[in-house]
Formats: C-alpha cells, sequence, structure tokens
C-alpha cells in the first residue's frame, strides 16, 4: 500500500500537524513496514528536493506564487503529475483550505485513489478565536464557492478530538465517514518516571508551566494573573512560559508576547516568572520533566498537543473545556477544568495543589496512566492501520 501525505508546513518548521505527519509515517513503517510519502512546499527554492527520512520520503515542491498569497493557500508546481506517476493507494491531506486538499479532491476520479483528510482544527476554529466576525469573511467565502467538497467528499475524514467531531456533526458531515484518532503521546519508561517523581519531592520550587504558540486566543494573561494571586500566597513559585509567538491567521495582531511581558513587569512578577521561548525535543522534554503544574488558558484547541504531552509526564493539568483536556483531565483526579477567563478559579486551582505535595502526586499518578493506557502510540497506531485497510476493501 502506497501512502502520499500532503502538508503546507512540515519539518523543520514544528507544527502540530506536522509532528502528527512525521510520527504516523514512522510508527507505521516501525510497526507494520509501510512506506509513506510526504509531499509538502519548498519554501526556499524554485526546485523539488528529495529527503530520505529511512522510513519516509519528503518531497518538496516548489511554489508558484509566495507562499503568503490567500492567507497561506500554498499554489506548488508538479503535484499531479507526481501523483499521476506514482500512483497512490491512499492520498492523505493533512490541513483544509489549502492548494494539496483541493488538487487532491479535483485529481481523484482521474487517478483512483482513495482520500483521507485531517482537519487539525481547520475547518471552524475561526468562529471561535475570531470574534469580529469581519474576520470570518475569508473562510465562509472559500466554503461557499467550494460547496466544501474537498471536505464532504472525502472518503474517510479524521478528527483528533470528540469535540472536533462534534463540529463535523453541526456541518453535515456523516457520521460515517468520521474516525476519531488522537496525535499519540511519547511516555517515559515506568523507572525515569518513578525517579523524575523522587527528584521533584526534593525541590524547593514549584513550577508551573504552559507551553504554546501564543497568541490572543490562547489566553496568557489570564494565566499570568492567576500566577500573581498564587504568589501573593506562595513565594516558592515561578511560572515558566515556553514557545513562540504565532498567527493562526493573517488577522491576528502581532506583538502579543510584548504585551504579556509588560503585564508580568507591571504585576511585580518578573523574577518568578520566566519566558523560555521556543524550545522542541529533548530540551522541551527536560522543561516538562522538571516542571510540578500544567496549566492552560486556550479559548479553542482541536486538540492541544501540549496538554497532551505534558500529562505523560506526569503533570497535573488546569485547562479550560477545550480539545483533549475534555477527555484527559478529570476534575478531582488528574487536574481541574475551569472556565474560560476565569482567572480567579485557575489561581484557586493552583493553590490548591501547590499546598498539598501528596494531592500533586496522586493527581500525577493517575493521569500519566490515563495517557499511557489510551495515548501512547501502541495503541493509535493500530487504528491508522485498520484505517487504511479499511480503504483498501472499498
Amino acid at each position: 500500500m502506497l501512502i502520499v501525505r500532503t502538508i503546507t508546513d512540515f519539518y523543520p518548521k514544528i507544527t502540530g500537524p506536522a509532528n502528527q505527519a512525521f510520527y504516523v509515517s514512522k510508527y507505521l513503517h516501525d510497526y507494520y513496514g509501510w512506506n509513506s510519502i510526504i509531499v509538502t512546499v519548498n519554501n526556499k527554492e524554485r526546485s523539488v528536493r528529495i529527503q530520505d527520512l529511512g522510513f519516509a520520503t519528503v518531497i518538496r515542491l516548489p511554489l508558484i506564487l509566495p507562499k503568503n498569497f490567500l492567507g497561506g493557500y500554498g499554489f506548488v508546481k508538479g503535484y499531479r503529475s507526481f501523483l499521476s506517476r506514482i500512483k497512490p493507494s491512499v492520498v492523505h491531506n493533512h490541513g483544509y483550505r489549502n492548494f494539496f486538499c483541493d488538487a487532491t479532491f479535483h485529481l481523484r476520479p482521474q487517478l483512483n485513489f482513495k482520500r483521507v483528510v485531517s482537519c487539525h482544527g481547520t475547518v471552524l476554529m475561526y468562529r471561535y478565536i475570531h470574534t469580529n466576525r469581519i474576520s470570518w469573511f475569508p473562510y465562509l467565502f472559500y466554503d461557499a464557492i467550494t460547496a466544501m467538497k474537498s471536505l464532504k467528499e472525502a472518503d474517510v475524514i479524521i478528527t483528533s478530538s470528540e469535540q472536533e467531531k462534534k463540529e463535523l456533526d453541526s456541518i453535515g458531515i456523516p457520521h460515517e465517514k468520521i474516525w476519531v484518532i488522537p496525535m499519540g503521546a511519547h511516555i517515559p519508561d515506568l523507572d525515569n518516571y518513578k525517579k523524575l517523581q523522587a527528584m521533584k519531592c526534593q525541590k524547593e520550587k514549584i513550577i508551573i508551566l504552559t507551553v504554546g504558540r501564543w497568541e490572543q486566543s490562547r489566553r496568557l494573561e489570564i494565566i499570568v494573573n492567576a500566577f500573581q494571586k498564587v504568589y501573593n500566597t506562595y513565594k516558592n513559585v515561578e511560572l515558566w512560559i515556553v514557545g513562540p509567538e504565532a498567527s493562526r491567521s493573517t488577522f491576528t495582531k502581532k506583538g502579543y508576547l510584548t504585551s504579556i511581558k509588560q503585564l508580568v513587569d507591571k504585576l511585580g512578577i518578573s523574577r518568578n516568572v520566566k519566558f523560555l521561548g521556543e524550545l522542541t525535543g529533548e530540551n522541551l522534554q527536560k522543561i516538562y520533566a522538571k516542571a510540578d503544574i500544567f496549566v492552560y488558558a486556550s479559548l479553542y484547541e482541536n486538540f492541544g498537543q501540549t496538554i497532551l504531552e505534558a500529562g505523560s509526564f506526569g503533570l497535573p493539568i488546569i485547562s479550560t473545556p477545550v480539545g483533549i483536556a475534555r477527555e484527559i483531565v478529570i476534575n478531582n483526579k488528574t487536574g481541574f477544568l475551569y472556565n474560560f477567563d476565569d482567572y480567579l478559579t485557575l489561581a484557586e486551582k493552583i493553590n490548591l495543589l501547590v499546598n498539598n505535595d501528596s494531592l500533586r502526586m496522586d493527581y500525577s499518578n493517575n493521569v500519566v496512566k490515563l495517557v499511557r493506557e489510551k495515548f501512547s502510540w501502541d495503541k493509535i497506531i493500530p487504528k491508522y492501520k485498520e484505517l487504511y485497510e479499511s480503504l483498501s476493501k472499498k
């Protein structure tokens, strides 16, 4: 079975969809010997670039127009001829409202392959993160002129959470087309986990961690305001903020992280708040390993990869009810859910965990057990195998 994945942004740019395309390809090869081809955009040159990852081949196709044209749609050259030459069994589009997804839709009748679309939050996210409805216009216009056919006429549509599945239900996607397959987690082995817990019991400071690509809808100011309340009671706490400023669309204002740093200074907590910038791989894992509590304040996530990563390292999670948090965070067992923008309740729950080492340890054990049972890669990859094999039988 020859599987082609398409994705507009791929490594070295780190995104949730890029991580998913990478690891699904890797583990399908490791577990079952299946090879994938990952087709993406060559942003730097007007030529085709080929990279062998061992478990997958990456094909970078040149852009016809600048990538930021039409909000990052990503017109590329040579995609049709490439698919015609290799004759894939399945083309798996990561993301909606992009060139690859539309071109694959139009090529399918001619080349007779099966189509899978992973939404990655691209369908209805704009309704949650743009309070000004004028900003909705490009999305609504695209959906109107295409009748959403590149999504609705896929053989299978993958959502990463039950929340995203409900969103697709609301626009009339048939239930039988939707598969809920979350991102998998890399979980420290049991011996390493026990060592981490022992080290944390000996620390003087409690580290409260949040990780993301920061812009207005992720509400970092709520976390900062809550932390200031916590710091007024407990001086042995630090807030670590990991991640760069990012824009989900051309309508997102710049300078968000600068405003957050100004707020930290204004509240007089700069000595206990660390902005660590963008971290990936082992550097990010070391931060998760050192932290004690994970907090999140986003208005919307289709999944929330950092929530899952925090749980895999046994961090009690205090989050708004977004994405995978609804499935991982069990109140009074693995953490707490709180209402959007309610920084006082967030502060109250942080205080509860800061003040009780035993409770933190219990929540830690519970969350890592839940993640291990439901979200480890050895539980996730067989679902992809089942999906692809079901397509070959149609």
